[in-house]
């Protein structure tokens, strides 16, 4: 009785590793949006995009991919949105950036620029006044004072210890703010605001 005996040879052994291989992407490419729910989301920093269009949705394919954001939803940007984007959640329209800005540190604008760049740099301008404060010549900001974004403090201006401004109004030139006052309207040059019904500070 004979017998016959089988060997694997290396490049058979290889094309079959390289066949698992296939399979396993082809795999993760059908269930990504499963695999990335069961990535631990805790780790990644949370963003919001802003434009639903197709853009949007070539940038969610690199933001999973790369795996270091954790897409927590899209606001429309001027398109009329009433479904999700590939399992991720519609949040509102542009005029909601504000308020969830509050919350959120990171935006991404996936508006496209085929047919123009403009809404791109719009957008852009206005993600940076709500985080960017003006500073000019001569103030003095003092320890633990708050300067929320888009907040203008002019010249010669004097903001005291743990006071807050608050965001997207504007100091007039040589003003004093007190310390622990809450500003929470634009000043006019000159101004005095030693006290804010706000205030809880002990000092």
């Amino acid at each position: 009785m004979s017998h016959k005996s089988y060997t694997t040879t290396p490049d058979k052994e290889e094309k079959k590793q390289r066949e698992l291989e296939r399979r396993v992407l082809v795999l993760l490419k059908k269930h990504r949006p499963l695999v990335s729910s069961l990535v631990t989301s805790s780790k990644k920093e949370a963003i919001i995009l802003i434009g639903g269009g197709g853009h949007c949705r070539s940038c969610i394919d690199v933001i999973e991919m790369e795996g270091r954001f954790a897409i927590r939803g899209i606001l429309a940007a001027n398109e009329s949105l009433r479904h999700p984007i590939l399992t991720h959640d519609l949040l509102g329209k542009e005029e909601d950036i504000q308020k969830l800005s509050k919350t959120y540190r990171h935006f991404f604008i996936t508006v496209g620029q085929i047919k123009e760049w403009a809404p791109r740099v719009r957008l852009y301008n206005y993600l940076k006044s709500l985080h960017d404060a003006v500073i000019e010549d001569h103030c003095h900001i003092s320890t633990a004072a708050v300067v929320n974004g888009g907040t203008t403090v002019k010249r010669c201006s004097f903001v005291g210890s743990k006071a807050v401004i608050r965001e997207g109004i504007e100091v007039g030139e040589a003003c004093i703010i007190g310390a622990g006052v809450a500003v929470m309207h634009s000043l006019q040059s000159g101004s005095l605001q030693k006290y804010s019904p706000l205030l809880t500070a002990e000092f």
